[in-house]
């Protein structure tokens, strides 16, 4: 009988010390990146009025700003997309909105957290998402100046990391990079 007890009592030690030695399910799986985000607007080479934007956003549930919970905010001098950022304030057809930089902690298998991004033209989100490739979200709504309704990007991408995508739209873009940390 003091067998059976000193094996179970053995047996239960090993499995607590394996656990505590072991990397647990939500700290293994995590990573850090940065996500860079310029949004602007372009003045289109005609006055024809655009009729495509009868669709709305759909918003996720949650929403955080950008340094709150598992982000952190950057300057813009921190960001990857600064020299493409200064390459269109000087464009006169050009007019950046908004130009953030973020640090995001997100798990294997995971969607982050939906960043809002707003301005005062502006309104929508970002969101990547891990799995066995990463996927960003954009979510944009900016007033269309001839009608009541909006204009909006709302594209889930396939992306690559250190790589820079265009999220277009004939009255405004977004353009995104995504780097590991």
């Amino acid at each position: 009988m003091k067998t059976i007890l000193n094996n179970d009592r053995i047996t239960s030690l090993l499995i607590c010390l394996l656990s505590a030695l072991l990397p647990t399910q939500s700290n293994a799986d995590m990573r850090t990146f940065q996500i860079d985000v310029v949004i602007f607007t372009q003045q289109p080479e005609t006055t024809e009025l655009l009729d495509f934007d009868n669709t709305s956003l759909k918003w996720p549930k949650h929403l955080i700003n950008p340094g709150q919970q598992s982000t952190k905010l950057l300057s813009s001098s921190d960001s990857n997309l600064e020299n493409d950022a200064a390459k269109l304030k000087r464009k006169s057809h050009y007019q950046v909105l908004e130009h953030i930089s973020w640090t995001q902690t997100i798990a294997s298998e995971q969607a982050g957290r939906a960043v809002r991004i707003q301005s005062d033209d502006l309104n929508g989100f970002i969101q990547l998402k891990r799995g066995h490739n990463l996927h960003l979200i954009v979510g944009m709504e900016y007033p269309n100046k001839f009608g009541d309704n909006m204009h909006i990007i709302s594209e889930q991408r396939r992306i690559l990391l250190n790589q820079k995508h265009y999220f277009d739209h004939p009255r405004f873009g977004v353009i995104a990079q995504v780097s590991p940390l």
